[in-house]
């Protein structure tokens, strides 16, 4: 790590992240999760003032998370930062940790299908620092691009969307001003099903004020 430098807390003023950071690590986002709590760590490159990489935890009775409270946070890197130095960086990271008297850290990673390679390879330096797997979940996507969706599903599928098609089912983006019924449907949907939500309706409205765009 000749060229690179870890730091405690933010990205210093004039520095630019090499890397698209997710919206649940970003400043504003963390704060709605709690205002206080939060501990940042960066590798940065002073030469060409980029920040390589960044974390964030709230700590809380001995424990650091990774997120607080959001569907995932984890470890952001760019795509030149070689797996030996981001090695490094988490262990540094872990002894900063150790230091401020946390027992145990908890890190949620985002679904693969954000950053396929960097999600493996994040996985595999965790493994080899000790960490272990405690909820493998199951997640789904669909990339768009130019291709027409219809050409692209598979025949189960299609078959799927004729049949929507047939019955006059409509797809539409639903409006803001519509969340709270939205949000009550699927809070429905979930008790139905014994399970819960991550966020209170409130907690949404504050976060769709704060994201609008989002």
């Amino acid at each position: 790590m000749k060229e690179l430098r870890f730091i405690e807390g933010p990205l210093p003023k004039g520095f630019k992240p090499d890397f698209e950071s997710f919206l649940f690590n970003d400043d504003q986002h963390r704060l709605l999760q709690s205002p206080k709590g939060w501990q940042s760590y960066g590798l940065v490159r002073d030469d060409k003032k980029k920040g390589v990489a960044a974390v964030h935890f709230y700590l809380e009775n001995q424990v650091a998370l990774s997120p607080y409270k959001a569907p995932f946070g984890s470890v952001e890197f760019s795509k030149t930062l070689q797996p030996k130095d981001l090695y490094e960086f988490l262990k540094e990271v872990e002894t900063n940790l150790r230091n401020k008297g946390i027992k145990r850290i908890q890190i949620k990673n985002p679904p693969e299908a954000y950053q396929p390679v960097s999600s493996s390879l994040l996985e595999v330096l965790l493994l080899n620092l000790g960490y272990r797997i405690l909820q493998a979940e199951i997640s789904t996507s669909i990339a768009v691009y130019k291709t027409k969706y219809d050409q692209k599903i598979e025949g189960w599928e299609l078959r799927k969307l004729k049949q929507g098609k047939k019955a006059k089912l409509k797809f539409q983006e639903v409006p803001i001003s519509l969340m709270e019924e939205v949000y009550e449907f699927i809070r429905a949907c979930r008790e139905e099903r014994r399970q819960t939500l991550s966020m209170t309706l409130a907690e949404l409205m504050k976060t769709l004020r704060v994201f609008p765009e989002n």
